[in-house]
């Protein structure tokens, strides 16, 4: 996607990193209309647009700070809406890891932050750097106990617990197995003993006031 309209000059290429692609339409417009001035080409992918100006030295130059003002002024108004918008592959691409959105806005939630989650996309008041280490986290744990359980629900309870309250899963597993949140088969593999939903609450509970 993208408009285009080059010749020859001087060239310049700026890159914005980007983590919405509905954003990214807005913006790519917006550039669009406010680099009539200059010879351009402008296309996207997922994650990243790519920007190539050509004319004079002075328009190029003129066009380069146009860039950083309309990047500024349209990330100051997402930010200042309060709420960002981020996509799954994205967030996967970012941080090598794939979780589920729905476990990511439950553990959001604990630590008292705004989500909302509709198909790939999450709508929430945390920040870039929150949702990502977030996410590095959960992912983390997940690898840790591959060889320690089969079950989704113990992965889940786990994870989340540890990324609220911050405390290492070692401690959070103990911690739930003393509370008979979870136990273990005649393999050795753990096994959820109740909800997890409500064990997380319970745990969480427990490792705060333990903490």
């Amino acid at each position: 996607m993208g408009c285009s309209n080059l010749r020859k000059g001087v060239e310049r290429v700026f890159t914005i990193p980007f983590s919405n692609e509905e954003e990214q339409l807005d913006l790519i417009d917006e550039l669009c209309d406010r680099l009539s001035f200059v010879e351009l080409h402008i296309s996207s992918k997922p994650g990243l647009i790519r920007i190539c100006v050509r004319g004079s030295h002075d328009m190029v130059r003129r066009a380069g700070n146009v860039i950083r003002e309309v990047v500024s002024n349209f990330k100051n108004r997402r930010f200042n809406m309060g709420f960002r918008v981020f996509q799954a592959n994205w967030l996967s691409r970012e941080t090598g890891y794939a979780i589920s959105l729905q476990l990511l806005s439950e553990i959001l939630k604990r630590k008292g932050y705004t989500c909302t989650v509709n198909g790939d996309r999450l709508k929430t008041d945390a920040d870039e750097e929150i949702i990502i280490d977030t996410v590095r986290l959960v992912g983390s744990i997940y690898d840790d106990l591959k060889f320690e359980t089969k079950s989704s629900s113990v992965k889940k309870l786990i994870a989340s617990a540890s990324s609220v309250v911050g405390s290492d899963f070692w401690s959070v597993l103990n911690a739930a197995i003393s509370l008979d949140l979870i136990g273990r088969d005649e393999r050795g593999l753990l096994i959820p003993l109740k909800d997890w939903r409500n064990s997380l609450d319970l745990l969480i509970t427990y490792l705060k006031s333990h903490g």
